[in-house]
This record gives structure tokens, C-alpha cells and sequence, in this order.
């Protein structure tokens, strides 16, 4: 009788703590943009973005915010599941996204964003965590893409060749190079559709062209 009553009095317990909740998440870690990621933001956000186009018309873009970090969950590990089904315990990472915004009255705009990024391998391996830069522009309807895999040392992970792969099409380092007669370094390339983005990490974002049309940043 008094094991029936203890087994009794555990099966309800259990089912008691089940009902009131799993208890707070579990914050593994706090993932920060590296350095090395965040030197292909070369702004602080005063600056002037002047550039001309095919036609020798000028866009001049501003920064209203300058360089923003905002941080975002990202689940690890479900660790308790409510009885109910209504509520359960993470294992979870904050992780940085960062950002710059230039634009116009005229609704131009050029965006470059830092995130931490991350893939399983399959459903039971560990997070594979590596950063990105994407860049976004879109100037007078030409809109051009480029994305880089970003891994740094401390961030380094056996990542898929098919996520290399993929990231390796939208854009390559192409060194240095002439753009319309200018000369530049360590440039970057990248690809969306029919359009091309140039970039650097000295320089930001350069040039962006589709076909006989063009925008290049005025020095």
C-alpha cells in the first residue's frame, strides 16, 4: 500500500510540475558579428554616397540610422514539453544582425546586412554557425544581389558543400580590377539575374550595372 501511494503521489507531482510550465529558456550563448565580418561595413553612417549613371545623372544617398544591431533567438535544443502541449523549456542563442540603410527622396536605396547564419547537417548534429554579408541595391529599378559567406575563425564549421556551392554563384572575388576606367582593389562580384554588384571592403559598394546601363560610386 505505501509503494502504491508513493508511486501515486510521483506520477502526480510530475504531472503537477508538467502543468505549471517547463521553467524559463536556457541562453547557451550571445553570438556577436565578428571583426573581420563587420570590416566589409566600411561606413559609420555620415556618409555621402554620390553616384553617377550612364546618363551622367547624379543620386546622392544619406544614412538616416547609421549602423543598427538588433538581436534575434535561435532555437538549439528543445529540452521540456508541458503535458499539455502549450508550453516548453529552449536552449536557445541570441545572435547579432547588423545593418546600414542609404537612401533617397527618390526612393533609392543600398542596404548591407551582417548576419549569423546557421545549417544542421542532418536533424541530429549540432548547429553549423557561419556569418553572411548581403547586400541589396536598387537604384533607379536596377535592383542587384549580392550574398558572402562570411567564416571566421571562431565561427568555423565543417559547412556543406552545397551551402559553399550556392554562396560561391552569388558572388566571387574577382582582385583587382578596372571599372570604367578606375582602377580598384580586392573587388568582389556579385550576380543576380542580369545585374552585377562591385564591392570592396575599403570601399563599400562601387558600381552596379545590367547590361549598357550603370551606376558608379563618384570618389
Amino acid at each position: 500500500m505505501k509503494y502504491l501511494l508513493l508511486i501515486i503521489t510521483v506520477i502526480l507531482l510530475t504531472f503537477y510540475s508538467c502543468q505549471i510550465g517547463c521553467g524559463d529558456d536556457i541562453l547557451i550563448a550571445t553570438l556577436k558579428i565578428s571583426p573581420v565580418s563587420q570590416s566589409f561595413i566600411p561606413y559609420s553612417g555620415d556618409e555621402i554616397l554620390t553616384f553617377k549613371d550612364h546618363d551622367g545623372k547624379k543620386f546622392r544617398l544619406t544614412s538616416e540610422r547609421g549602423i543598427t544591431t538588433n538581436t534575434f533567438l535561435l532555437i538549439e535544443n528543445q529540452i521540456c514539453e508541458g503535458l499539455d502541449g502549450l508550453d516548453w523549456q529552449n536552449e536557445y542563442y541570441d545572435h547579432e544582425y547588423q545593418q546600414i540603410v542609404f537612401t533617397d527622396d527618390l526612393g533609392n536605396k543600398i542596404s548591407l546586412g551582417l548576419s549569423i547564419d546557421y545549417v544542421y547537417r542532418t536533424r541530429l548534429d549540432a548547429l553549423i554557425i557561419y556569418e553572411r554579408l548581403l547586400i541589396d541595391a536598387d537604384i533607379n529599378r536596377l535592383s542587384s544581389t549580392a550574398q558572402l559567406l562570411l567564416c571566421t575563425n571562431e565561427l568555423q564549421g565543417n559547412i556543406p558543400d552545397n551551402y559553399k556551392n550556392f554562396y560561391a554563384t552569388q558572388t566571387r572575388f574577382i582582385g583587382d580590377t578596372i571599372l570604367h576606367d578606375n582602377a580598384y582593389q580586392d573587388i568582389y562580384e556579385g550576380s543576380f539575374t542580369d545585374s552585377r554588384i562591385y564591392f570592396s571592403k575599403n570601399k563599400g559598394v562601387i558600381l552596379i550595372s545590367r547590361d549598357d546601363k550603370f551606376w558608379i560610386l563618384e570618389e
